[in-house]
C-alpha cells in the first residue's frame, strides 16, 4: 500500500507449524499530503490456503476460496500536516493443520495509508521450543 489509491496487498508467509497464533508487527501511517477530516484505516487479515490457490497481479485473495482465519483493524483520523507513522502489532489466530499455507493481507479500505516494515513474530510457545532445541543441540556438541 503506497498511499496512491484504495487497494490491498497479500503474500504467502509460509506453512503453518501448528501454532495457535502469530504476531504481525508493521509500520503504517499517512503521507505528507493528508487532508484533515478523513479517517485512515488499515486492516490486517490472515487466510488459510486451499491447496490450489496461486496468487498474482489483479487476483483478489478474498474471492479466491481461501479461508479467513482472523483480522485486525487500525483506524486514525487524518492530521492536517500528515507524515504521521504508527507501529502496531496484530495478534492473529491461526488454528489450522500443520502444513497449511498461510497468506497475510493488508487492505487500506481507502486511498491513503502506507504500510512498511512488516515482521512476522512467532507465538511465545514456538519461541520456547526453538530455544529448547538450540540448547539441546549445544549440549550435544559439548
Amino acid at each position: 500500500l503506497s498511499g496512491m489509491g484504495a487497494g490491498y496487498l497479500y503474500q504467502s508467509i509460509g506453512l503453518s507449524a501448528g501454532e495457535a497464533s502469530i504476531g504481525v508487527k508493521f509500520d503504517w501511517g499517512q503521507p505528507n499530503d493528508t487532508g484533515a477530516g478523513r479517517i485512515d484505516t488499515v486492516v490486517v487479515s490472515l487466510y488459510a490456503g486451499n491447496g490450489v490457490f496461486v496468487g498474482g497481479d489483479g487476483i483478489d485473495i478474498r474471492a479466491a476460496g481461501l479461508t479467513l482465519l482472523d483480522t485486525a483493524s487500525y483506524t486514525t483520523p487524518a492530521s492536517l500536516g500528515g507524515g504521521v507513522m504508527f507501529t502496531d502489532t496484530a495478534a492473529l489466530s491461526v488454528g489450522v493443520p500443520v502444513g497449511t499455507e498461510l497468506f497475510l493481507m493488508f487492505d487500506s479500505g481507502a486511498e491513503w495509508p502506507v504500510v512498511d516494515n512488516v515482521q512476522i513474530i512467532p507465538e511465545p510457545a514456538t519461541m520456547v521450543l526453538v530455544g529448547l532445541g538450540a540448547l539441546l543441540l549445544r549440549k550435544r556438541q559439548a
